[in-house]
């Protein structure tokens, strides 16, 4: 790939839908933007947000390499989840304690580098995506994931699921919601999957 003429315009629109959706969920998730995490919860989160970051990244290279086409939009879109949150993360530890982030659990300084170019790399290989299917699949990913949430108890109390019910009060709102012991977000039972497969008809 030539890197010097390739137009990344189209594809930050889309990164920078998912990346808003992204800070969004995980404001509701937490009950406060990443400006009200402690240095504990901060360095905590950093050091989970390195481990699904890097797993998508991964994701989306192994499947550029088996020419897995549907896994490639899918790899794109979650690293669009996963690398700009952490690097937002890595600002903000960056900006309040005027030093760079050196509390990693399991990895160095340098691995947390290479994934962050990682994801920029996603970034231009996404370029030679269809940018009409990419945009129309971070669309249904973003509203699949927004189904999480609920602001009406009445709805909430007729879902079902194994975790932890739970709310937060964000931005003047209430949401419901269910996680896990380790307060991550979960699925209700029954929670419908992302379809997608209509996108790539054509191509099949």
């Amino acid at each position: 790939m030539d890197f010097l003429n390739v137009n990344l315009a189209p594809v930050v629109k889309i990164r920078d839908k998912v990346m808003n959706n992204s800070i969004l969920f995980n404001k509701i998730g937490n009950g406060k933007g990443i400006e009200g995490y402690s240095k504990w919860e901060l360095a905590s989160k950093i050091n989970s947000q390195y481990l699904i970051a890097k797993e998508e990244v991964d994701e989306f290279f192994t499947a550029k390499e088996n020419n897995d086409i549907v896994e490639m939009y899918d790899g794109a879109i979650d690293t669009f989840y996963t690398v700009p949150f952490l690097v937002q993360l890595l600002n903000e530890y960056e900006i309040r304690y005027d030093t760079e982030y050196d509390e990693c659990d399991g990895y160095t300084l340098a691995e947390l580098d290479i994934l962050v170019m990682g994801g920029v790399d996603v970034l231009f290989e996404a370029t030679e995506l269809d940018l009409d299917i990419l945009s129309e699949y971070a669309d249904r990913v973003i509203e699949n994931n927004m189904q999480k949430f609920t602001t009406s108890l009445d709805e909430f109390e007729t879902w079902e699921s194994e975790y932890i019910p739970t709310s937060k009060f964000v931005d003047g709102v209430t949401y419901y919601f269910f996680v896990d012991e380790n307060l991550k977000v979960k699925k209700r039972d029954g929670f419908p999957k992302v379809e997608v497969e209509d996108l790539f008809n054509d191509a099949k």
